[in-house]
């Protein structure tokens, strides 16, 4: 009969555990668990309100930045596809150069948000004579 050499848990480097620092282990490890689960559920909890409280500030920013752009005599539509895109009309302007400015003032009175096109005078498309601006929230 050949007898097998079974090797011990000394013979490789770990140390023999008895069945209470088995079961010891277990319950830490369990407890280990349970911490994990409450830590990440309080996680899940903090993100829902942080993502309610940014959904709030992008609505008063919008506010806002529709406030300013109307106290600038333009007139303002959100776009229906999208709530972080604003396009900003002039019909007729007098004095181009005045007005060009003004719609640069218009750009600066929206922090976050970004110009994505814009097009002024009688070659405008979307405002003959005019200016037309769209600006996208960058959030």
């Amino acid at each position: 009969m050949v007898e097998m050499d079974t090797p011990s848990p000394e013979k490789n480097g770990l140390p023999s555990l008895n069945r209470g620092q088995m079961v010891g282990l277990g319950f830490m490890f369990l407890l280990l668990g349970f911490a994990q689960f409450a830590g990440a559920a309080w996680f899940v909890s903090k993100a829902g309100a942080i993502r309610k409280e940014a959904e709030q500030q992008e609505t008063s920013s919008r506010s806002a930045c529709m406030d300013s752009l109307k106290q600038l005599s333009f007139s303002v539509e959100t776009v229906k596809e999208s709530k972080n895109i604003l396009r900003a009309l002039k019909r007729k302007i007098d004095d181009p150069a005045l007005h060009l400015g003004e719609a640069s003032v218009a750009t600066l009175a929206c922090p976050g948000w970004q110009l994505t096109n814009f097009c002024m005078g009688e070659g405008c498309e979307k405002a003959p004579g005019g200016i037309w601006l769209e600006i996208t929230s960058s959030r």
